[in-house]
């Protein structure tokens, strides 16, 4: 008996949710997150359409893992071990900054903010971070290495999963989930109440 796949689906809170297959409904074993707490639930056969999904998203939202595995962001990486010094919104050169470490809660992005590609910094043990602009690290990375990641980033890391995701779904939320607007924000509830 067929069930009703969903065969593209956006990402989503993952709290307050049932423990099935975003997917096929069957019982969920695998999460795929791209934030905490964010992400889709798959089953093990719909596993890599969840990955799919999740990049697909990530493309759209302009960020790519700082730990991806791709080739372009591993040299990036190797080329950023140890510390470095990182300008200032004061226009100063300040020493003694690496790239921040993914946390369980804090996955990491290359991301554009502003229009322009950052990369996630910090100053170890004194809890300074910055996103830095690829633009303001001339001073230690050739220009044409700059313009090459560049390249890489707009072209797409995840291009070819957002092709082949199409139109994303939205995650159907449980009966007893309610949306509701705090303080100006848009908050979820669990609101076991509501006889719908």
């Amino acid at each position: 008996m067929a069930h009703p796949m969903k065969h593209s689906i956006a990402p989503h809170s993952l709290s307050m949710t049932f423990h099935t297959c975003d997917y096929c409904g069957q019982e969920e074993t695998r999460v795929y997150a791209v934030h905490h707490n964010i992400g889709i639930k798959s089953c093990d056969e719909h596993y890599k359409l969840a990955k799919r999904d999740c990049n697909a998203y990530l493309h759209s939202t302009k960020r790519v893992r700082l730990l991806e595995k791709n080739s372009d962001i591993n040299k990036f990486r190797c080329k950023m071990q140890g510390t470095f010094s990182v300008k200032r919104s004061s226009g100063i050169l300040e020493d003694g900054w690496q790239l921040r470490e993914e946390g369980f809660v804090d996955p990491l992005y290359i991301e554009k903010v502003d229009g322009d590609w950052t990369f996630p910094c910090c100053i170890p043990f004194k809890g300074v971070t910055k996103q830095v602009s690829f633009k303001d690290m001339t001073h230690m990375l050739e220009q044409t290495y700059i313009d090459s990641i560049l390249d890489v980033l707009e072209k797409g890391v995840y291009m070819k999963d957002y092709i082949a995701s199409g139109v994303q779904e939205k995650h159907e939320e449980p009966v007893f989930v309610k949306t509701v607007l705090v303080d100006g924000v848009e908050v979820r509830i669990f609101d076991p109440f509501d006889k719908q």
